[in-house]
């Protein structure tokens, strides 16, 4: 029986995001993301990985900060059992001034460039090819085949970045889980999606992507991880190999997005209070060192009118980065501003006619819009900023 191989899968770390839209929170934001970086180093050595995958943008801009590349390097440096495999991505391609090239990594940092190269593991019977971009786009898929083709009688891997979309095109190197499964790869290590995307399989290929271990946004919220995965090859058996493969999540900061119903809140106390309510219960005794994107919603009582400038003091200080976003309504009896002799009434008199008419005429659509253009008038008529969506379904 040949030795087990562990191996653990990143990519997407974007290394060197400014994060400028948090103002003075940015600096401890790109302290998160390099901490998170530190964490999968200290996994790497919890778990003895064999090798560690980075499946591009290591970084986020083809010529970092060499301050940051040289602590990338210290970093990777200090993994002397673990074998680092970096195939460049569209953020970070192997151009001519790119670090990969200019810089000297290493010995344990394997970079792959622009041909399909491999890294052999003999007393795993483990072989790992790769691929990197050189330029920001490749519309031309990355070279995956090997001339000679795969050894059967090894567990062949790939490594590489880009965008499965089956017969689509994409600048991304466009990738065909059907082609990879005929090339006869055993699992394939995917970068560019920064979501973990679970784990998939054409016939005998296995394939995932393991997301950013930390998010750069709003749109890049819920928990972060990392593959961990073990090979192992079963001569003489069905399967030549066995596959172990778990999401292991990583800790710290992260973006969290959370809606807050304060339907029934008569203040605004009562509304900070709903707030910490609901991020604890989406994050637990951690929930004040997130950055939180939190949208107001619901019907507030008749005689609360919320004003964020109001609310934001009673939040300071308890949250290390937050934004609101008000999408609550005030409650309007609307037969009472119908009886106005003023602007307002004329036009919620007009308002109601309409809306009735399409009631009757069974109008679905056209009550919905109709009841959105009600409130957006009665909160210009209010002298409140408003926005719309022009397609309300």
């Amino acid at each position: 029986m040949s030795r087990p191989l562990t191996f653990v899968q990143t990519g997407d770390l974007h290394l060197g995001s400014p994060f400028a839209f948090a103002g003075d929170k940015a600096p401890w934001l790109v302290r998160a993301q390099l901490d998170a970086f530190v964490a999968i180093i200290q996994l790497c050595q919890q778990v003895q990985a064999d090798c560690l995958l980075i499946a591009g943008d290591l970084f986020d801009q083809p010529v970092p900060d060499l301050a940051l590349v040289r602590t990338v390097q210290e970093l990777l440096g200090s993994l002397e059992q673990t074998q680092v495999l970096i195939a460049p991505g569209n953020h970070d391609p192997a151009a001519f001034d790119s670090p990969y090239r200019c810089e000297s990594w290493p010995a344990n940092v394997r970079i792959f460039l622009d041909t399909l190269e491999k890294v052999d593991w003999p007393e795993s019977g483990v072989r790992v090819f790769g691929c990197g971009f050189t330029s920001t786009v490749a519309p031309i898929p990355l070279p995956l085949v090997p001339p000679e083709g795969l050894d059967p009688d090894w567990i062949n891997l790939c490594l590489v970045h880009g965008e499965l979309n089956g017969a689509g095109s994409s600048p991304y190197n466009p990738l065909d889980a059907a082609i990879l499964a005929e090339v006869g790869y055993d699992y394939v290590a995917l970068g560019h999606v920064h979501a973990f995307s679970g784990f998939l399989k054409e016939r005998q290929t296995t394939y995932a992507y393991a997301g950013c271990p930390f998010g750069r946004g709003f749109d890049e919220t819920g928990t972060k991880g990392v593959i961990i995965g073990t090979l192992q090859k079963q001569p003489g058996l069905a399967s030549k190999m066995a596959l172990d493969l778990r999401f292991s999540p990583i800790g710290g900061r992260r973006f969290l997005a959370q809606s807050v119903d304060l339907t029934g809140c008569q203040d605004h106390r009562q509304a900070a209070d709903a707030i910490r309510t609901a991020l604890q219960a989406a994050a637990g005794k951690t929930w004040p060192d997130h950055a939180c994107k939190i949208t107001l919603t619901g019907d507030l009582a008749p005689d609360f009118r919320l004003s964020l400038a109001v609310l934001e003091p009673l939040l300071h200080g308890q949250l290390f980065w937050y934004r609101l976003v008000d999408e609550t309504r005030q409650p309007v009896d609307l037969n009472t501003l119908a009886r106005e002799h003023s602007l307002r009434g004329a036009y919620v008199r007009q308002a109601q006619l309409d809306l009735q008419q399409a009631a009757d005429q069974g109008q679905q659509r056209d009550l919905l819009i109709l009841t959105r253009a009600l409130e957006l008038g009665l909160a210009a008529l209010r002298g409140e900023e408003v926005g719309y969506e022009t397609d309300p379904a």
